[in-house]
């Protein structure tokens, strides 16, 4: 039986290649999606900095030493804020990125 060979550019991984990292959505139930996702990633990343902020959950950060010169409960309360805010920070990128496409699709129909 002889053997079946693939065509050459047509295997997964040139596929793969071929689309972009970053895929920028126009359509609006495209939109509209990606918008929910990061909605409900918001509220997960609200539910877990007010967890992490919690009395009891800094409670197990009240240690009484210091990291250069720095309280812990004081370090602890600083980093857990500085990630709240990498963390919107990347939930915004995707929203920037969509709002850019949908304003360049609505340019050329308001020239007209």
């Amino acid at each position: 039986m002889p053997k079946l060979s693939r065509p050459s550019g047509s295997s997964r991984r040139d596929a793969r290649r071929e689309q972009p990292a970053c895929k920028i959505v126009t359509d609006s139930a495209g939109l509209q999606l990606l918008r929910r996702k990061v909605r409900d990633r918001s509220i997960a990343l609200l539910l877990v900095g007010i967890a992490f902020l919690m009395p009891p959950i800094v409670g197990i950060s009240l240690i009484d030493d210091k990291v250069g010169g720095v309280p812990i409960p004081l370090l602890y309360v600083f980093v857990v804020w500085a990630l709240l805010i990498a963390g919107a920070a990347a939930l915004a990128h995707p929203l920037r990125d969509s709002e850019k496409s949908t304003v360049a699709a609505e340019i050329p129909d308001q020239i007209d």
